[in-house]
């Protein structure tokens, strides 16, 4: 489970523990501060929850391109997330990745 994690897994200094994850993890639970989502579906299929377009304005708004572009191309299979599960969001950017490994 990977909560808050402020988008440090997206940065290269922090390659050890996300290549770890990316390797090892046999599921992720995460919003969208964690990994990246190309990293992301390196694990396996990743379910959407929720509605995504960009981070919080407290971040970076280049990060997590790919994600939002994910939450547009499957709109028609997103699933509904009826709790909070990230922090300073409205129920319209409340967001959740859920990717298992297959292999």
């Amino acid at each position: 489970l990977i909560k808050a994690a402020s988008h440090l897994l997206q940065e290269s200094y922090f390659s050890v523990l996300r290549n770890m994850l990316v390797d090892h993890a046999t599921m992720i639970v995460q919003d969208e501060t964690g990994l990246e989502y190309a990293d992301l579906t390196r694990v396996g299929p990743v379910d959407l929850y929720g509605r995504f377009v960009r981070p919080h304005p407290l971040f970076n708004p280049n990060k997590q391109r790919t994600l939002a572009l994910a939450y547009v191309e499957q709109a028609a299979s997103l699933k509904d997330l009826p709790f909070a599960f990230s922090y300073n969001k409205d129920e319209d950017r409340n967001c959740l990745q859920v990717a298992i490994r297959t292999r």
